[in-house]
């Protein structure tokens, strides 16, 4: 599941007055999708079941922390 499909399918299910929004904060936080969900998660609520599927695809869009070779 892309960012945007997660955003709004969030947005559908817990603020959809919101869903105008969706294209404006996939731009913002494109690079800190956790964070806006840690944000939304406080204000509105857990998202709904994610399968291992949409985990997967989720982590795989996340930056990977950069490794020191000493």
């Amino acid at each position: 599941m892309d960012f945007k499909t997660r955003l709004t399918r969030y947005y559908k299910l817990r603020c959809p007055q919101k869903l105008c929004d969706v294209e404006k904060l996939v731009a913002k936080y494109a690079t800190k999708e956790k964070e806006l969900f840690r944000q939304l998660t406080f204000k509105y609520g857990p998202e709904n079941y994610l399968s291992s599927a949409d985990k997967t695809a989720i982590r795989s869009r996340a930056p990977q922390p950069k490794q020191n070779n000493l």
